[in-house]
C-alpha cells in the first residue's frame, strides 16, 4: 500500500483513507468498486461562448474525456452514472493500482471508493456541524390581552451532530429561557417560544472557522421572486 499512501492527499481520490487494510494485497491485485467521474468544463472555458456553443463544448468534452476512461481498459464492465446523452462517469471494479493510476490524469474529476478487497470500512465517528435553528418568540406581558404584541424571529447557534440533536439541545434552555421577570412597571414579562421554525446545518465544525476573512453562513433559505431588468444578468 506504499504507492497509495503518497496519494491520500489528492483531491481527486476521495475515501480510500477511510479503510482500515485486514488483509495485504498488492494495489494491481487489490480490487474496489468506485464511482469515478470524467471531468466537467470549467465555467471560464466557456463563459465566452454562447449558450448553444456551450452546450456543444460540453458535449464533447463530457464524449471524448468518457472515451479516454473507457479507452484505459481498467474494467471489464461499468454502468454509466448519468445518461446516455450525458455521459459523467462510471462505477466500476477495478484494481487499486488502476484506481491511483487514473487519480493522476487531467481528464478525471474525482473517484470515490465504496469497496476494498481485503480492507473493513472504519467506524467513522459522529460529526459535529454548528447547526441554526430558527425559532418564534412572543414577548407577553402580563395583563395585555389586546392590542399589538411585539414577537422575535430568534436564531440560535448550537453545536451537534444531527437537526433532531440541535433541536433538542435549544430546547432543553426553554424553561429558563422564558422564566419571567419584572419590568419597570413592576409588570411580569416572559419571552416565549411559540414555534421553532426551521434548522441549519452550517458546514462549520470548528470554532476557528469563524475566524474566516470572509465570514462563515450560518443561516440559508431559498425564496422566488419575480425577475426584473435590475435583478437579471446577463453573464458579463
Amino acid at each position: 500500500m506504499e504507492d497509495s499512501i503518497g496519494f491520500l492527499k489528492m483531491t481527486k481520490l476521495f475515501s480510500l483513507e477511510d479503510w482500515n487494510i485486514i488483509k495485504e494485497i498488492s494495489p494491481d491485485k487489490r480490487m474496489a468498486f468506485a464511482t469515478i467521474y470524467i471531468k466537467y468544463p470549467d465555467w471560464k472555458t466557456v463563459a465566452n461562448l454562447d449558450l448553444p456553443n456551450r452546450k456543444k463544448f460540453r458535449s464533447n468534452l463530457l464524449k471524448t474525456n468518457f472515451q479516454k476512461l473507457i479507452d484505459k481498459n481498467y474494467f471489464d464492465s461499468y454502468e454509466i452514472v448519468g445518461n446516455r446523452q450525458r455521459k459523467s462517469g462510471v462505477k466500476a471494479w477495478l484494481s487499486l493500482a488502476s484506481i491511483l493510476k487514473l487519480a493522476r490524469q487531467s481528464f478525471i474529476e474525482s473517484i470515490f471508493i465504496y469497496k476494498l478487497e481485503g480492507a473493513k470500512k472504519k467506524k467513522v465517528a459522529p460529526t459535529y456541524h454548528f447547526y441554526c435553528v430558527k425559532m418564534t418568540v412572543a414577548i407577553q406581558i402580563e395583563g395585555f390581552t389586546t392590542g399589538m404584541q411585539s414577537y422575535e424571529e430568534r436564531y440560535v447557534l448550537v453545536k451537534a451532530n444531527s437537526v433532531e440533536s440541535a433541536y433538542n439541545k435549544v430546547k432543553k434552555q426553554e424553561k429558563k429561557y422564558c422564566e419571567p421577570y419584572l419590568n419597570s412597571d413592576l409588570r411580569l414579562v416572559r419571552w416565549k417560544i411559540e414555534s421553532y421554525d426551521d434548522c441549519f446545518a452550517t458546514d462549520i465544525t470548528n470554532v476557528d472557522e469563524f475566524n474566516k476573512p470572509e465570514g462563515v453562513e450560518i443561516f440559508s433559505i431559498l425564496k422566488s421572486r419575480k425577475t426584473t431588468s435590475t435583478r437579471a444578468w446577463n453573464g458579463t
